[in-house]
C-alpha cells in the first residue's frame, strides 16, 4: 500500500478537522504506555473502506518515537504513522501542552474489508506516555 502523504494543519485547521469529522477528541483511544520500549493495542469497528475514507489523528508526546499499524478485518497490516524526523515539515502541530497533533487521510481502499480492525502502537523511545489515537470515517459513497 502506497503511504499517504501527511497534511499539513494549523490548529484552527486541526479544529475545523475534528468538527468536520465529528472527532470528540475526549472520544480518542488513550494508551498509557510504561517507560521504555512498550507496545499496546485496541480493536475498533472499521467502516467500509471502499465506501468511507478516513482521518487518524495520533497525539503523543513531543519527543515520543511511536509506530501506529492497522490489522483490518482480511489480514492486511496499514501503515498509519511513524514519527516523523522533522515534526513540523511533516504537517504535524505542536500543542501548547507539550503534546504533538499529526493528522493522515487515507483514501476509499476498496481492497479492504469493514469489520473489526486491530490498532498496535509501539513506542520505541525511553520516557512513559500517553498516546492517543483518533479515527474518524466520512462516507464517500453516492448511496450514503
Amino acid at each position: 500500500m502506497k503511504r499517504m502523504p501527511w497534511t499539513r494543519v494549523g490548529l484552527l485547521a486541526l479544529a475545523t478537522l475534528v468538527a468536520a469529522c465529528s472527532l470528540d477528541p475526549s472520544g480518542a483511544t488513550v494508551l498509557d504506555m510504561p517507560e521504555g520500549e512498550a507496545t499496546e493495542s485496541f480493536e475498533f469497528d472499521a467502516m467500509d473502506p471502499s465506501q468511507w475514507t478516513f482521518t487518524v489523528i495520533v497525539t503523543a508526546p513531543i519527543g515520543a518515537v511511536v509506530d501506529v499499524n492497522f490489522l483490518t478485518a482480511d489480514g492486511a497490516t496499514l501503515d498509519i504513522f511513524d514519527t516523523p524526523s522533522d515534526p513540523e515539515e511533516a504537517g504535524c502541530v505542536e500543542e501548547p501542552e507539550g503534546f504533538l497533533d499529526c493528522v493522515t487521510t487515507f483514501p476509499l481502499l476498496e481492497a479492504r474489508e469493514p469489520g473489526i480492525w486491530t490498532a498496535s502502537v509501539h513506542k520505541t523511545s525511553d520516557p512513559a506516555a500517553e498516546v492517543h489515537v483518533n479515527v474518524a470515517w466520512e462516507n464517500e459513497s453516492d448511496d450514503g
